[in-house]
């Protein structure tokens, strides 16, 4: 006799996967933003961005799952790429 299977539920691996990206992309951004890794620190925020959204749009589907990521994962995301331009408003530059 074989046991019926057991279906996994499902996932929210965008939205886990976006968290990371922001962790990346926030340590990264740490030491001079858009300096030597500043680069790879704006391609990581864009992902995790780009990540968290759907992420956040796919636990809306699944009834919450991971929603606390995809929210960390859209924080973490704006810091890197929205320093910049606070730092540019209140000091008149990019540097």
């Amino acid at each position: 006799m074989t046991s019926p299977q057991q279906i996994a539920p499902p996932t929210n691996a965008l939205a886990l996967a976006g968290f990371v990206l922001g962790l990346v992309s926030a340590v990264l951004s740490i030491p001079r933003p858009y300096v030597g890794l500043g680069i790879y620190a704006f391609v990581a925020a864009l992902l995790a961005l780009i990540f968290g959204l759907v992420g956040l749009n796919t636990a809306s589907r699944l009834g919450g799952r991971r929603r606390g990521f995809a929210i960390a994962a859209i924080v973490l995301a704006a810091s890197p790429l929205l320093v910049p331009w606070v730092k540019s408003l209140l000091f008149g530059s990019l540097a």
